[in-house]
């Protein structure tokens, strides 16, 4: 039996990495001294995203056939929920009773979508007995949790005091899940990348790793000052380690990823088609994890990174951007805009 179309195999279909991108470019906004873009992007995001929802209730009615449901294929599909808390974070920081209601309803649909996910992914996993490649987009699955505590966090702010303790442990109950995946997937992508070079795996994806990073400790930030425990001096220096542990391994994480990256570009002179969602979301979400530490620890190199970090984002969104905008005008041969 032919395997998937080369384009299949060297790239996962990321149905929401637009939404995530789009939605976290409004978040770091203020970082890159922007703030007058953050709501016109937070509103494309929305677009986007319901776009999406949209295109695929009506590509499944009208019963099209998509690439098969590889394992990789599989992880894309926790941008979704990315997606949706990135979505839920700038509603919340908006106010008002319409946009909380929306902030709540899709972190429900987020965290519950995250579980789904994991369920089949182990399921997976299992009946195949670990002979599954490890991609960068295995990343994805602890980002999704990351991102789920950061939006369970995020209703504290304005629930029900009843309600507080219950999400607070929801968070905490994320953000470990998601550390020790990341750790697991760490592991298993080091071990990968020993028996052959990072050029020949998906290129792209591999920034999730280093982005995963930053994003974990934009969690550990957040949920620092939920947590039931926050009150006592050793839970905050608790989660603040936790917050540059996060960080630092994604800053290590980043350096073989850009020797990688620029390796391979070297060497085929090409960048494989449009350029992908995931270098820019990941640099945004490093940016957000240097903010955070910049806010819990008085060290000036934070800030300083979060906007240079925020600035490349935004500067990265935009080329991409218009790379795919030009990619379906002229209708570039192999284009698919939801791959990474």
């Amino acid at each position: 039996m032919p395997g998937p179309p080369a384009s299949v195999r060297i790239r996962a279909a990321l149905p929401y990495g637009a939404v995530m991108a789009t939605g976290l470019a409004s978040e770091i906004a203020p970082m890159a001294h922007a703030s007058p873009l953050r709501l016109p992007l937070l509103w494309m995001a929305v677009f986007i995203a319901v776009a999406i929802a949209i295109r695929g209730t009506i590509g499944r009615r009208r019963g099209r056939q998509d690439p098969p449901l590889t394992l990789t294929l599989r992880f894309g599909q926790f941008t979704i929920p990315i997606g949706l808390e990135v979505l839920a974070s700038g509603l919340d920081r908006l106010g008002g009773p319409a946009a909380l209601g929306g902030a709540a309803a899709t972190t429900v649909v987020a965290w519950t979508l995250t579980a789904v996910l994991i369920a089949r992914i182990a399921r997976r996993l299992v009946q195949r007995r670990g002979r599954a490649r490890v991609e960068g987009v295995w990343f994805l699955a602890p980002a999704a949790l990351l991102a789920d505590a950061i939006g369970v966090a995020g209703m504290i702010g304005w629930s029900p005091a009843s309600t507080h303790g219950l999400l607070g442990w929801l968070a905490i109950a994320s953000l470990g899940s998601g550390a020790i995946g990341y750790a697991a997937v760490l592991v298993l992508a080091a071990i990968a990348l020993t028996r052959s070079n990072i050029a020949n795996h998906s290129r792209s994806s591999w920034w999730i790793g280093a982005g995963c990073g930053g994003l974990g400790a934009a969690a550990a930030g957040r949920v620092r000052a939920v947590a039931p425990f926050a009150a006592t001096a050793a839970s905050q220096h608790a989660f603040g380690w936790a917050a540059l542990g996060f960080w630092a391994v994604g800053t290590t994480a980043l350096v073989p990823v850009l020797a990688g990256s620029l390796y391979f570009v070297a060497r085929i002179r090409h960048l494989n088609g449009v350029l992908p969602w995931t270098p820019t979301f990941s640099t945004g979400v490093y940016a957000l994890g240097a903010g955070s530490l910049a806010r819990h620890i008085d060290v000036p190199v934070f800030s300083t990174v979060a906007a240079a970090a925020a600035i490349a984002m935004l500067l990265m969104w935009t080329l991409t951007v218009f790379g795919r905008l030009a990619a379906m005008a002229t209708h570039q041969h192999g284009f698919r805009p939801d791959t990474c």
